[in-house]
């Protein structure tokens, strides 16, 4: 059941053309980083920082813009009905349409990092050091952890909605409010509840005045894991009582 919703999109040319644009973007990127880079920065602390410019700028939106029209397009296209037929189980269907999400996008910042990797590789000065991997690695995995969020809240949105543009316009909403204003409100104490102040991980090793007003990576990580349970609960109800007619 993954398989086949992961083949339903890899076979859609907007999911080819934004892989493209995502290397592309990170290739660029990634240049203009080798160029302007200090002589005692090295390459992994260079893929660190693309990872979080881009990220924030391209992929999550991303993330957010290609992962409701996993659900709606059964709705659009009315295809609904006979995908029930075919299943045995809505939640099961269900889980196999998010599973296919993740692999969405976990395949997606693996083409960005691995796109910044080789251009540091080729581009990089002959005396620049390679660093500590991990670095680049937490990166990846906590863009990878914020898009599975605001994909996920997109997603139900566009469930609930039945639309794929209102899940994509709300996600993208919520998503750059959070941005703007989210800075601001991490003085007040019982927006720590809200997801919009743990969603980027990376903030804790990045930004050390963040480190100290948050709970740490541990308490974000099962702040964000309740609120994803949420969005998948929710958005699988909402699924599993459609009428098949």
């Amino acid at each position: 059941m993954i398989w086949n919703e992961w083949l339903k999109i890899v076979n859609k040319k907007f999911f080819v053309l934004s892989l493209i644009g995502l290397t592309g973007a990170a290739l660029v990127l990634s240049g203009s980083y080798s160029q302007g880079a200090a002589i005692d920065i090295t390459r992994f602390q260079m893929m660190d920082g693309m990872i979080g410019a881009l990220g924030m700028l391209v992929v999550v939106p991303w993330a957010i813009v290609v992962s409701p029209s996993i659900w709606t397009d059964e709705y659009q296209y009315g295809t609904l009905k006979q995908l029930f037929l075919h299943s045995s189980s809505r939640s099961k269907l269900y889980a196999g349409k998010a599973a296919a999400m993740v692999l969405l996008i976990i395949t997606g910042v693996c083409c960005v990092a691995f796109a910044a990797l080789l251009s540091f590789l080729v581009m990089g000065g002959p005396d620049m050091s390679w660093g500590k991997p991990s670095v680049a690695v937490y990166s990846s995995a906590a863009l990878m952890w914020q898009c599975f969020l605001y994909a996920g809240l997109a997603s139900l949105i566009g469930v609930w909605t039945r639309s794929a543009a209102i899940g994509v316009g709300g996600g993208l909403v919520l998503y750059f409010m959070q941005l703007i204003f989210g800075g601001s409100l991490v003085s007040v104490s019982w927006t720590h509840l809200l997801f919009i102040h743990h969603d980027d991980l990376s903030l804790y090793w990045r930004d050390p005045q963040y480190a100290v007003q948050m709970p740490g990576v541990t308490g974000s990580l099962v702040v964000d894991a309740v609120y994803m349970l949420l969005f998948f609960a929710i958005g699988l109800w909402l699924f599993a009582k459609e009428r098949s007619d």
